[in-house]
């Protein structure tokens, strides 16, 4: 998970989502008052066992994974060691916005954590929302969470997002507005063309054409995809538009392209769909003629999927390969290379893909971490759970 741009292009189906005391400047339908917001999940209570929700590092020796309850770990290249981070809410994501030198991790009650070199320092976040993501959208720096809770950063601070969104037609018109922190379900993943969500709902930058005066410019504008139906639980993305590909919780992955000067639109890239939901993503684009995209689903598959940057492919799937598939839930995955990656998951799994003996025949080794004996004696099998376990956005798994 920019500098600041204006788009041209159009989506097939826009929706924005803006404040109804705006409304009668434009030829809206309606403020949204006949749209009800999807049921918030209700999110996992203590206590909680050890699990890991993201990974994501600065290089081989600078690698942090953050979980359950406030569980923070570090690799400097030779060993793994817990880091103190002053909270015991879940921490569900962790990124770094300028290679390691800084690194933000975010978490439920609002929690927002910061680390330049000195340890963990927490910061004033401005709400007690559960937060889901951390990264740049459009050159800033964005958290987001439970029932469309958006906050950027400026310097130290972190600041609420506006909340007016607009829907528009094909044509660019304005049909109808909504309220963002009212009407929007969960913010699920910050990415660098939008900010991903329940039902299919991503946040851009609203789309007016450029040198159009007779179009009102609204600070969202809220696109749909899979039929505004699957939520939008993994993202990978950087400023080269194709680069950019989502997970959905019903299975099925997309990638974001532009025929010609034409409208964005998001192509999905196998079907059926995989049997689980998409929870993380990471992309390998150092080849000159296919990006690798790396998937780790709910029922503990890794999934590598070669496909063809040609944009006029017809079929632009070289292949899908499972390569591994071990039951246990995975959360996330990051890497370095193709052939140096990390899954983690519940029950505080890591799992390293890599040759140990530096060859070109990597598999997936289990990473042995220490942990403090009372999470260590809390893990229970799942034969043997109790609960119906729940994800990060509080969605049973």
């Amino acid at each position: 998970m920019a500098g600041s741009r204006s788009f041209g292009i159009r989506f097939g189906m826009v929706l924005l989502i803006g404040a109804c005391a705006l409304a009668s400047s434009l030829p809206l339908a309606g403020c949204g008052s006949d749209v009800e917001a999807p049921p918030q999940m209700t999110p996992p209570v203590a206590p909680l066992e050890p699990w890991f929700y993201s990974v994501w590092g600065g290089g081989t020796d600078d690698i942090y994974v953050v979980g359950q309850p406030g569980l923070i770990y570090h690799y400097n290249g030779t060993a793994w060691t817990q880091q103190t981070s002053g909270t015991a809410e879940p921490l569900t994501d962790v990124w770094s916005p300028n290679g390691g030198q800084t690194f933000y991790a975010c978490g439920h009650n609002g929690i927002i954590l910061i680390n330049s070199g000195g340890g963990w320092s927490r910061m004033d976040s401005g709400t007690d929302a559960d937060l889901y993501s951390v990264g740049t959208f459009d050159g800033a720096i964005y958290v987001c969470g439970r029932q469309g809770e958006l906050r950027s950063n400026s310097g130290n601070s972190w600041h609420a997002a506006p909340i007016d969104v607009i829907q528009r037609d094909n044509n660019g018109a304005a049909t109808d507005t909504l309220a963002r922190n009212e009407e929007i379900g969960s913010l699920t993943a910050v990415a660098y063309y939008g900010i991903n969500g329940s039902d299919g709902t991503i946040l851009m930058e609203d789309s007016c054409a450029e040198g159009d005066d007779s179009c009102v410019r609204w600070p969202w504008e809220l696109r749909l995809v899979t039929g505004g139906q699957e939520w939008v639980y993994a993202a990978w993305s950087d400023a080269d538009l194709p680069t950019n590909f989502i997970g959905t919780n019903g299975g099925r992955a997309f990638q974001l392209q532009q025929d010609n000067a034409g409208p964005l639109f998001w192509r999905e890239l196998f079907s059926p769909a995989f049997d689980d939901p998409i929870y993380g993503i990471w992309i390998d684009d150092s080849a000159p003629d296919v990006w690798l995209v790396f998937y780790v689903t709910q029922g503990g598959q890794i999934v590598r999927q070669e496909i063809l940057r040609d944009p006029a492919a017809i079929t632009p799937v070289v292949s899908t390969d499972i390569i591994y598939q071990g039951g246990l839930w995975l959360l996330d995955i990051w890497g370095t290379a193709a052939d140096n990656l990390y899954a983690v998951g519940i029950d505080a799994q890591i799992l390293h893909y890599y040759d140990p003996a530096g060859g070109d025949n990597p598999d997936w080794h289990p990473v042995e971490i220490e942990l403090p004996d009372e999470l260590a004696n809390s893990i229970t099998p799942r034969r043997d759970r109790t609960l119906p376990a729940v994800d990060k956005f509080g969605n049973p798994l």
